[in-house]
């Protein structure tokens, strides 16, 4: 499963569930444009990794890249915070809940996410999302929009249907 986690300088996270197997410039292009990046202006930072190469390549956009053992270049460009981010997450899912099912990983994300910007809100901001009646309905859409993933991003074929597909 890959999981694509982008940030930029005022922490803005973006945690998305793109394909399982190899990761495709195609699938990045398809996550990250939604965030209307100005090209002229924004710096791609990420390490060599052979997709986002591309994908920098495709779109035109200014790309710093490293080594990921190098940790850095100019030591102004560097992927540290969503490191921490990410490995903040995997310690979510594989210590604290002991692992999940692929077809609930973007809702964790998404719930980690909540946690991280609660962290900036007043404690009461969140407290509509526990009396939000499109919650349900969006969990019984979860098994449907999960199959769709499959079939659109993986090699696998869809064949766990439960009551709610």
């Amino acid at each position: 499963m890959k999981v694509l986690a982008t940030m930029d300088r005022i922490d803005t996270l973006k945690l998305d569930v793109v394909r399982i197997g190899r990761l495709k410039a195609s699938d990045i292009k398809r996550t990250c444009m939604d965030n209307h990046v100005d090209l002229s202006t924004n710096i791609l930072t990420s390490d060599k990794h052979p997709s986002i190469n591309s994908f920098a390549h495709k779109i035109g956009i200014r790309h710093e890249t490293f080594y990921a053992h190098n940790h850095c270049r100019a030591k102004v460009y560097h992927v540290n915070t969503v490191n921490e981010k990410a490995n903040r997450l995997d310690n979510l899912i594989n210590i604290t809940l002991k692992g999940t099912s692929t077809k609930y990983l973007q809702n964790y994300m998404n719930w980690f996410k909540m946690l991280e910007l609660q962290k900036f809100l007043p404690m009461n901001y969140f407290d509509w999302s526990f009396t939000n009646i499109e919650s349900w309905f969006m969990w019984q859409k979860r098994e449907k929009i999960y199959e769709k993933f499959i079939t659109d991003f993986s090699d696998e074929e869809y064949a766990h249907k439960t009551k709610f597909a």
